[in-house]
Parts: C-alpha cells; structure tokens; sequence
C-alpha cells in the first residue's frame, strides 16, 4: 500500500459511527462468517464509509488475512431491515472467497448458493435507496445521498418460501392457484351480487 492510499484509508482505522439500526454491523458480518464462511478464519473488521459503492471489501487491508468490510451510511437507518444487510454482507465476503476482478461467474454461483434471498433484498434496496443511487458496474451511492437518508423505508418482504414439494400442492396440475377452502371469501348477501 502506497503512502498515499494509505493516508487516503486513515479515517477506516479512526471513525467511530453510531449505529442507527437496531443491530450492530459488527455482529451481523461476524454472524455471517461464522454462519457461512468457514473458510475465513479470522473476524473482519467492519466500518461505515461514505465512499461510493453500497458497500465494499479491502482485502488484507489490516495485515496478511486481516479483511474489511465498509458500508456506506444510506444503510445505517432504522428502518434498514437485518435481512437486506445480512445479504450485503455475504454479498461483500464473497470477495473475499472468490476474489477477482469485478464479479466472476464463480463468485455468482457461490453468492447463489448462501443468499437465495438476493432477489428480494435487492428489490427492497431498489425500491427504498434507488433515488440516491446508481446502477452500473457496481452500486454507486449518490453524493447527495443525505437528501434521501431520512426518508421512512418499507418493510423487508421476501419472497414465498415454496419449495418444489409446497408448490406442488398449491398450484397442483397445471399449475393453477388451489387455495385451501378457508382463504375462500364467504359469500355476498343477497342483493350485492
């Protein structure tokens, strides 16, 4: 690391954020290391930085094996569901697993593998910091993203857990929805038909 990147990186070593989100970043990128990375042995260290990417990983920033993890403050919100951050945070230590440049096809087979979710946290990431965001090679943060930052943000609803078995027997057949008869709606009194 150059004198300048390194002077460039100070403020990661220095700045405490407090976190406005009910959960700790720190914990939820350890959680997920445990969880699915065993390969990572050692804890990666975890900061807020209002860089230009959603989040982003330096690699052996703190020594050899010595990661961290960065996410940018757009994400540091109460309203900021657990659910979407875990996901980023598998998201980012998949760099580390599969590093590369940009994201090769094997780092998306492996992000597929531990985050099926990725489909619904990158709606609620779209639909909730779209505004303040932009769509490329990777997900940049707008620098007036603080204009949006206290903006309320929507509930985190994944999608239908149905698996193979569970879709056989709701949409049995040719695929028709089959709710069960309790879902059905009673029916209307007479005269409102």
């Amino acid at each position: 690391m150059t004198a300048m990147s390194q002077n460039r990186r100070q403020p990661y070593l220095f700045q405490p954020v407090e976190a406005l989100t009910p959960f700790l970043f720190s914990e939820v990128v350890e959680e997920v290391r445990s969880l699915f990375f065993p390969e990572i042995e050692r804890r990666v260290e975890v900061r807020i930085a209002a860089e230009g990417p959603l989040a982003f990983t330096c690699l052996q920033f703190f020594g050899p094996n010595e990661h961290m993890v960065a996410f940018h403050p757009i994400l540091n919100h109460p309203g900021t569901p657990l659910d979407v951050v875990r996901f980023v945070a598998k998201h980012e230590l998949t760099h580390i697993v599969r590093p590369g440049p940009g994201h090769p096809m094997q780092f998306w087979e492996h992000e597929y593998a531990i985050a099926p979710e990725r489909f619904a946290a990158w709606h609620w990431i779209r639909d909730n910091l779209g505004s303040a965001t932009r769509e490329g090679t990777t997900y940049r943060v707008l620098k007036t993203w603080r204009r949006h930052a206290a903006r309320s943000r929507t509930p985190y609803t994944p999608h239908l857990p149905l698996d193979h078995d569970l879709f056989g027997e709701i949409c049995p057949g040719d695929g028709q929805l089959m709710l069960p008869p309790h879902w059905a709606p009673p029916p209307l009194p007479m005269g409102h038909r």
